[in-house]
């Protein structure tokens, strides 16, 4: 099974965070943040809308390859750890 970067989201769910993604880059948005946890708790992951776009072509590429072809997908490069206590 490949590799996903949102397991257990649809392809339409995929479909409208691309288009989300896309809104943000018309808008001049540079970075994008996202809280896990209560709003109090302070873990933040901020990724660039570049790296977002790309995780979310890859996913719809494994989900339908027709559509999203590889010619249009930068495979990931590298992988960092983030430990929590």
């Amino acid at each position: 099974m490949a590799f996903r970067y949102f397991p257990g989201k649809s392809q339409a769910w995929l479909e409208s965070a691309l288009s989300d993604v896309l809104q943000e880059r018309r808008d001049g948005r540079a970075i994008s943040s996202t809280g896990s946890g209560d709003v109090n708790a302070a873990f933040q992951n901020q990724r660039s809308i570049d790296a977002r776009q790309n995780e979310i072509l890859h996913d719809l590429n494994v989900l339908d390859a027709v559509t999203y072809p590889r010619a249009d997908i930068s495979r990931p490069t590298s992988t960092t750890a983030r430990f929590r206590d």
